[in-house]
């Protein structure tokens, strides 16, 4: 594989992660972001909600995210519950907890065969956020976790629908999310190995 479609998901992330603004504008909230008090990345916003509105476009299908600091107490599946009573069919959500550290996605009963739900959480979302941060930039990495999540969603839906989308940036960048997928199982099975090995030794 190409050394630059594998990294282009990664290289358009950090680029739109250059600029911040905490005073966003109002109305980037208010497409496909049932609830947002987390995600501050003005660019980010704006890339996620021209993504959504294509694949809106070209296959019906809405992809909306709830983007949150906490909960509140609730379970992650009551707060969704909550989220999509008002929802028409054919809709994806994407939701993040950053306190309580959760995430999950949910769809309408006549999409839920168009995306690999546990694969999108178990190879593009957890391995970014339990991959060790040296800089301790933890944000950056909700964010990334977050992007890749959604890219792959809408990667998918259009794979589905046998359509081509123009504002995406493909499922190129597989094989780094494969490697960061590599390393979490390698540190999961070398914790585990050591442990047999410690009690063996007693």
């Amino acid at each position: 594989m190409n050394l630059n479609t594998t990294l282009k998901r990664a290289e358009i992330l950090i680029s739109l992660l250059f600029i911040f603004n905490i005073n966003l504008l109002a109305d980037l909230n208010n497409s496909f972001f049932l609830q947002n008090n987390f995600l501050k990345s003005e660019k980010l916003i704006v890339k996620i909600n021209e993504i959504a509105s294509e694949v809106k476009l070209k296959t019906g299908v809405s992809i909306y995210l709830a983007i949150v600091e906490t909960l509140n107490g609730k379970d992650i599946h009551e707060y969704q519950n909550e989220l999509i009573s008002d929802l028409n069919s054919s809709y994806i959500l994407l939701t993040f907890a950053k306190q309580e550290q959760k995430v999950d996605i949910i769809s309408s009963d006549d999409i839920s065969s168009k995306i690999d739900k546990d694969t999108i959480l178990d190879e593009y979302m957890i391995p970014i956020l339990v991959a060790r941060n040296k800089e301790g930039n933890l944000e950056n990495q909700y964010y990334a976790a977050i992007f890749n999540g959604f890219a792959e969603i809408a990667d998918e839906v259009a794979t589905s629908f046998n359509i081509q989308l123009t504002t995406n940036i493909g499922s190129e960048g597989k094989a780094t999310i494969n490697i960061l997928n590599a390393i979490f199982w390698f540190m999961i099975f070398s914790f585990v190995a050591t442990f047999v090995y410690i009690r063996i030794k007693r």
